[in-house]
């Protein structure tokens, strides 16, 4: 696939993703701060600002406790153990796509429930 087309269906996808993206806390160090939930309750941080490795994004699991809706970071993935840095557009979409199709990889199949 040639780097224009890879980049077009990037941005298509970072399109449709735009739909899981919730409200994320305020908080003035960050330039950029965004959440996504996406289904199966994983979901994505990501961060630009102060403290930053540039344009971060970071794997998340999503609970609830009573009505709340929590995260907290999940290193335990393929896609990374840490936050990964020094993303450009691109990157960030690439990184977005592959934590919503992380649901498939880790759905349990019928011989494990």
């Amino acid at each position: 696939m040639k780097n224009r087309q890879r980049n077009k269906l990037l941005k298509q996808a970072y399109n449709y993703l735009q739909r899981y993206r919730i409200e994320a806390p305020e908080y003035p160090k960050w330039d950029r701060r965004e959440l996504y939930h996406f289904p199966d309750d994983w979901g994505a941080s990501v961060i630009l600002g102060d403290g930053s490795h540039g344009l971060e994004v970071a794997v998340l699991n999503f609970f609830e406790e009573g009505s709340k809706l929590y995260w907290e970071l999940n290193p335990s993935t393929y896609i990374c153990t840490d936050p990964i840095g020094y993303l450009d557009e691109n990157g960030l979409r690439e990184v977005l796509v592959r934590i919503f199709n992380l649901a498939e990889k880790y759905m349990p199949t019928e011989e494990e429930d």
